[in-house]
């Protein structure tokens, strides 16, 4: 079963499964704001996530990553395993 079948997630929100490298450009936006609020100046590139996605342990992309979308399509958050220790 996908990751994206198994979330739970309150009204106006769905779950779907990751595209790949055509999803990288929404993450690195998502990650961006989120360290920017953080204050972490390490901002994500495609490129970081592009290499980053194809050498990923522990964790098969085609069932174990969710993008999180508002109904009308709009990427708010995105959802993969991590493994402590890594």
């Amino acid at each position: 079963m996908h990751l994206a079948e198994r979330m739970r997630l309150p009204a106006g929100y769905t779950a779907r499964p990751y595209r790949g490298g055509a999803d990288h450009g929404a993450m690195v936006e998502i990650l961006g704001g989120h360290r920017a609020a953080e204050g972490d100046p390490e901002m994500p590139t495609i490129d970081g996530f592009d290499l980053a996605y194809d050498h990923l342990d522990d964790c098969d992309p085609r069932t174990d990553i969710a993008m999180i979308e508002t109904d009308a399509a709009e990427p708010v958050a995105y959802a993969r395993p991590h493994r402590a220790g890594r």
